[in-house]
């Protein structure tokens, strides 16, 4: 699939059907109840019961100290349920060589929060937020100008606001073997659709930022449980 202008393409996790996500925006509160059960580290993370989660995991072994994916959280949530109960979520686990169970990769670049529907939004952490709600809390299309939202995302997409292109990133070693565990899922209850979408090609042990890479070498190994 397709997220421009966030990403040339990649792939897709929702925890309702795939095909929903197509646009136009045409409703505020699109959603799927799947009806399966949910993830215990993502409750964890959103300190709720979760549903219709959706996940994908594999081993893989790197070949530079590094490995980062590119990827970008979408949610039908947004915005008139933020700072509500209704937090879905997104993780991105690392497990193996030098970890203590597992990290966390997908968090908020200013603060390493995880990724949730209440820690980014157009009240937090804004500057890596994506407005794309046309709509007021009662599902009707606002009065003011819709300039400001992208064209691009509102005519393609139906979800009502995304994350900035993000990057889960952690260091490695070289030749040794990790397990990589990405999920997501409703939270609450079953309602409202949420996705995340990996980019295509991004998965890869040399961050194209020398800074950041050297960076990530510094760093200890996580020590987080989950």
């Amino acid at each position: 699939t397709s997220l421009t202008p966030l990403m040339a393409e990649g792939m897709m996790l929702s925890t309702g059907k795939v095909f929903d996500a197509k646009g136009p925006n045409r409703r505020a509160n699109t959603t799927y109840n799947i009806g399966t059960r949910g993830e215990h580290g993502l409750e964890s993370i959103a300190k709720g019961m979760t549903f219709d989660a959706a996940y994908i995991e594999f081993d893989f072994q790197p070949e530079m100290e590094t490995v980062i994916f590119n990827f970008v959280f979408g949610s039908e949530e947004y915005t008139e349920y933020v700072n509500s109960q209704f937090n879905d979520v997104f993780a991105f686990w690392i497990s193996g060589p030098g970890y203590k169970g597992v990290k966390n990769l997908a968090v908020v670049p200013q603060n390493n929060a995880p990724i949730t529907v209440n820690t980014i939004n157009h009240i937090s952490n804004r500057y890596n937020y994506v407005d794309k709600n046309p709509f007021d809390r009662l599902g009707n299309l606002k009065k003011e100008n819709n300039l400001h939202l992208y064209p691009d995302l509102l005519r393609n997409y139906e979800y009502d606001g995304f994350t900035t292109l993000l990057a889960a990133e952690a260091r490695v070693r070289p030749g040794e073997t990790y397990h990589i565990r990405i999920a997501i899922a409703d939270v609450s209850d079953g309602r409202y659709d949420s996705a995340v979408f990996l980019e295509a090609n991004s998965f890869t042990s040399l961050p194209l930022d020398e800074i950041r890479r050297a960076g990530l070498i510094a760093e200890d190994y996580g020590q987080l449980k989950r």
